[in-house]
């Protein structure tokens, strides 16, 4: 059985936390849910929408990119709820050894990197010194350490320096996984949902059940009919597509 059968639409919130091993290792145990999006899914439709919500939006006494760490996911929820005006009562949460660990067992994600651009102040994995790092336009297939690069930097040259800009290059990641089920060189490959999900929920946290993740697999059949838009919000609320 899956909490979300007789949905009409299908809510879960995705919220990655700017957290890791290197960082916890220099003692930190605080961290933003600088990712914060929602996707929305009408099976009925074959449609499917991400929503980036900017990290500044005030609500429940806090800016949203902080309410997870205070005051836990509860809160989080009803503050996504309210802003979105859906009902959000499922998440998966994931730090950055989880985005790593699920893209390399992947084999690598395909993603299309719409500009080309260069960051000179990355911040490190440790948080102590900035880099530089570069991307071109095109298909890449990323590993997980370049898939987190691609969907932290925020400073890139180009037009790419900006929270929008990069909740708009998550959304290309998150789609490019789409594509990486069919991978045969993927360790999942032939792809199978109970054992997926045993796998990850090892490297997540989520309230999305077992019934779920299979109710949700069974929409994949009909994955090349799916129209699947993003929506960044800015000041602006400006629509990408």
């Amino acid at each position: 059985n899956s909490f979300f059968k007789d949905k009409e639409v299908v809510n879960i919130l995705l919220n990655g936390k700017d957290i890791g091993k290197e960082r916890r290792s220099k003692g930190q145990t605080g961290y933003n849910t600088d990712i914060l999006i929602l996707l929305s899914i009408n099976p009925k439709k074959n449609k499917a929408l991400l929503t980036s919500f900017p990290r500044d939006i005030w609500q429940n006494n806090s800016k949203i990119n902080g309410i997870l760490v205070t005051q836990g996911m509860d809160s989080l929820l009803d503050a996504m709820s309210k802003i979105s005006g859906q009902k959000v009562e499922k998440y998966i949460s994931i730090d950055f050894d989880g985005i790593r660990w699920l893209v390399n067992q992947f084999k690598g994600v395909p993603v299309e990197i719409e500009t080309s651009f260069t960051d000179s102040s990355f911040p490190d994995i440790y948080d102590t010194r900035t880099t530089t790092v570069s991307f071109t336009k095109g298909k890449e297939i990323m590993d997980g350490e370049r898939a987190l690069t691609f969907a932290r930097s925020r400073k890139g040259n180009n037009g790419e320096g900006s929270d929008l800009m990069r909740a708009k290059r998550q959304h290309l990641i998150l789609k490019g996984m789409i594509k990486s089920v069919e991978n045969d060189k993927s360790i999942f490959f032939p792809f199978d949902i109970k054992e997926f999900y045993k796998e990850v929920i090892l490297h997540t946290e989520t309230n999305v059940s077992l019934g779920d993740a299979i109710y949700l697999f069974s929409f994949y059949k009909n994955i090349n009919d799916y129209n699947i838009k993003s929506l960044v919000l800015d000041d602006r609320y400006r629509d990408w597509e």
